[in-house]
């Protein structure tokens, strides 16, 4: 009758840790300018020359627009192109 007292408390020790979503990961800022070309997504070409596909809280302002944005890099993506970033915030940049 002792190995149901140490099931028990095991399975609910597992259960809990099942339940707990892992950590937010921390907000990235980005700058550069909304470029075109996007099969499903926004893009945005940063600095360096690397094109971004952008989800989430894309800011709507024209194509060359200089922004910045703060989000994270997301993990999975439906945009079929390059690395996708998770728009949470937006604001202008200046040059």
């Amino acid at each position: 009758m002792t190995a149901p007292k140490i099931i028990l408390p095991a399975i609910a020790l597992l259960l809990g840790a099942c339940q707990s979503a892992p950590p937010e990961p921390a907000p990235v800022t980005i700058v550069g300018v909304l470029a075109g070309g996007g099969v499903e997504c926004a893009q945005l070409r940063l600095d360096d020359g690397e094109q971004l596909s952008l989800t989430g809280t894309v800011p709507k302002v024209p194509l060359g627009t200089r922004v910045r944005l703060s989000g994270h890099w997301a993990e999975i993506s439906y945009c079929m192109q390059g690395r996708t970033f998770a728009v949470e915030s937006a604001s202008p940049a200046t040059p």
